[in-house]
């Protein structure tokens, strides 16, 4: 059985169809990467998955139960993550204590523990302040725990938004566009980190990325949206000689970088 089975999948916004009965499969381990152009509905497939937005249509089974509008923290309780086009940090906030905030989704000691200060409290705030610390080493930026979120470097915020969805401890993570704005030397540190990221741990990852690259050299498969509708889907080579691909995106992107 999939980890994730998405069925004729459809959104609409005042009568206009931002998704047309997508389907896609995702397997437990799977690295698959989601590409299209700018409007194709890459960002509404992810927030109908996570519960930003409700489907017209269509059914979402996650681990064999239908999960279409559930609310987003019901989702993410059932192992779902993402991070999101635009940073959403904690600027105010240490890195580390951004990273609690995913470990401690669920209340872990009662109101009359934290009142008094309880030893219950004060252990599971230890426990919880390591266990962050970890995910930030895991991500490499252990040494910003004490930096505030939106005083970082914009790769190393990218990493702490990563970091804050792995404590999550999910099944499936869902990036969208983690190497927006990135420089080169950034987008190579991305791949590094990506591909450790899903060796070390076996998450299974679907990516939306415009970097083509990026998408090429991690992912084993690929799915192309376009105009709310599949397009192809299939393995890098398979993706970058489809004609109908070329036509619609990569030779259209090709075309703007060589201006």
């Amino acid at each position: 059985m999939s980890l994730l089975e998405i069925e004729n999948l459809t959104v609409e916004f005042g009568g206009l169809k931002a998704l047309s009965n997508v389907n896609l499969e995702v397997n437990e381990g799977d690295f698959l990467g989601l590409i299209g152009p700018n409007g194709a509905g890459k960002t509404t497939l992810f927030n109908a998955i996570t519960g930003v937005v409700k489907p017209s249509d269509g059914d979402i089974n996650f681990e064999g139960k239908n999960i279409k509008g559930m609310r987003p923290d019901k989702i993410a309780l059932r192992g779902i993550s993402r991070t999101f086009q635009n940073i959403r940090l904690f600027p105010k906030m240490k890195a580390s204590e951004n990273v609690e905030i995913g470990i401690i989704r669920v209340p872990q000691y009662s109101i009359h523990d934290a009142i008094l200060g309880l030893p219950k409290q004060r252990n599971k705030d230890k426990e919880n302040y390591e266990q962050a610390l970890r995910h930030l080493e895991q991500v490499g930026i252990l040494e910003y725990k004490d930096a505030y979120a939106g005083e970082l470097p914009y790769g190393i915020q990218r990493r702490l938004e990563i970091a804050r969805a792995i404590a999550t401890n999910p099944k499936i993570l869902f990036l969208d566009e983690p190497a927006a704005g990135m420089n080169n030397d950034e987008t190579k540190d991305l791949i590094n980190f990506l591909s450790k990221l899903h060796k070390d741990t076996g998450i299974t990852i679907v990516l939306i990325e415009h970097h083509l690259d990026v998408v090429m050299e991690l992912c084993k498969n690929i799915m192309v949206l376009n105009l709310g509708s599949t397009l192809a889907y299939g393995n890098p080579k398979e993706i970058q000689s489809n004609p109908d691909v070329i036509k619609a995106y990569i030779g259209e992107r090709r075309q703007k970088t060589n201006v």
